[in-house]
């Protein structure tokens, strides 16, 4: 899996933990992609978060976009683990077991900046919400199961 998401443009963004209480987890987003960093203020992109585990090949867990920034949008996340949205309480759990299961498992967040386009005469539209549909049914067609897009 790693061959493939490497090939498809996705790089390593920073990796997903839990907090000191082992409750919450917490994004680490390497410099570059904070706010100051390199890519700080690019706007679409598509991201991944991944699990490995000793052993175990790489498993794409999650396919999400961010219009925005990337920091901003895993801010977001945080805001949902901490009771924001249903949705983020059961992925804030769904993360715990993850890194539960195993003390030396890790997950990371890997990342790719979405192309734009000239859409209805309209420049710079992100292709991120494309992009992000296609790899969740690139993965789907591999056998991966989605937290955000379990298989029909």
């Amino acid at each position: 899996m790693f061959e493939l998401i490497a090939k498809l443009g996705f790089q390593r963004a920073g990796s997903i933990r839990l907090d000191s209480a082992a409750s919450l987890p917490v994004f680490e987003l390497l410099a570059e992609y904070r706010a100051s960093g390199a890519y700080g203020a690019h706007q679409g992109w598509v991201y991944l978060w991944c699990h490995e585990s000793p052993g175990q090949p790489l498993k794409v867990v999650y396919v999400g976009k961010a219009g925005k920034a990337l920091e901003q949008r895993c801010r977001q996340h945080v805001g949902g683990f901490r009771g924001g949205s249903k949705k983020g309480v059961e992925n804030a759990r769904s993360i715990r077991q993850a890194l539960s299961a195993d003390a030396a498992s890790a997950m990371h967040l890997y990342a790719r900046m979405s192309p734009t386009a000239e859409i209805l005469g309209e420049g710079g539209v992100s292709l991120c919400e494309a992009e992000e549909r296609a790899m969740i049914l690139k993965l789907r067609r591999l056998g991966q199961t989605l937290w955000n897009a379990p298989s029909d």
